[in-house]
């Protein structure tokens, strides 16, 4: 491969890649890819691809402007390892080839949070992850605002005693989910939590006990608002979870943050 068509394969990969950073930002879905404490990298990498490819180009132009060289005196060379040792037509395609896959994937595929269906491979638990160090914790005294992972959260911290929590207000957006250890009257309100990227998601969830559950299709974002209970019909083994007995279950759209953020 010539340096010259080197130089071109190289410069559009980069600036496919800049492309593909700067439609997920400027279509607000990084948060369905990373941690909100991360989305300033994909801003950082937008730059210094742009920059790594400007300077390609720069490099090109000097390039032609300053030797006699001709392409197939480079491939020569290139061939000979004079220029870059043990790099072969062969091994710069493959490379290449393996840069360019995610990026096409990342420009061609719809940006999509992860959904119900993916319960199944990834698992659903009541078991809250640990918070990230310097990430305050939610108030316990106060219910407003509390998401699933703070209810999960406040659970695991009162151990096997969490009459404190029952009967407290609970208002809560997540989505719809079934197993079996859900009765008619019952189903899963669920989200994700991501603590790095969308790799190591997890799901967590809260059983909900409303008349409205079997009107309910599995994935439906909805929000839930009604008070504290213990689950006793997950089976004696699981009876230490968190339930709510739910006073209305209304239908929303998926939030903007589907994920939660540990």
């Amino acid at each position: 491969m010539s340096v010259r068509l080197s130089n071109t394969v190289k410069t559009a990969i980069l600036g496919a890649m800049a492309l593909m950073f700067y439609s997920k930002i400027s279509s607000g879905t990084l948060g369905y890819y990373i941690n909100a404490r991360f989305q300033w990298l994909p801003y950082l990498a937008l730059v210094l691809l742009m920059a790594i490819a400007l300077t390609l180009v720069y490099g090109a132009s000097r390039l032609r402007r300053t030797t006699r060289l001709s392409d197939a005196d480079m491939t020569n060379d290139m061939a000979a390892g004079e220029l870059y040792p043990g790099h072969t037509h062969q091994q710069s395609w493959w490379v290449y080839g393996l840069m360019a896959v995610p990026v096409v994937l990342g420009l061609l595929l719809p940006a999509r949070s992860l959904s119900a269906s993916a319960v199944g491979s990834r698992g659903l638990g009541a078991a809250a992850p640990a918070r990230v160090a310097g990430v305050a914790p939610a108030s316990a005294a106060s219910t407003e605002g509390k998401t699933i992972l703070d209810w999960l959260r406040d659970y695991a911290q009162s151990g096997s005693d969490a009459s404190g929590l029952v009967g407290k207000p609970a208002d809560i957006v997540g989505f719809v989910y079934r197993d079996k250890r859900n009765g008619n009257d019952e189903f899963w309100v669920a989200r994700y939590t991501v603590s790095c990227c969308v790799a190591d998601a997890s799901g967590i969830g809260m059983i909900v006990h409303s008349q409205q559950s079997t009107a309910l299709e599995e994935g439906t974002w909805v929000r839930v608002r009604g008070v504290i209970a213990a689950a006793n019909t997950a089976g004696a083994e699981e009876s230490h979870l968190p339930m709510i007995e739910a006073t209305s279950v209304t239908v929303v759209s998926q939030p903007d943050d589907p994920y939660l953020f540990p």
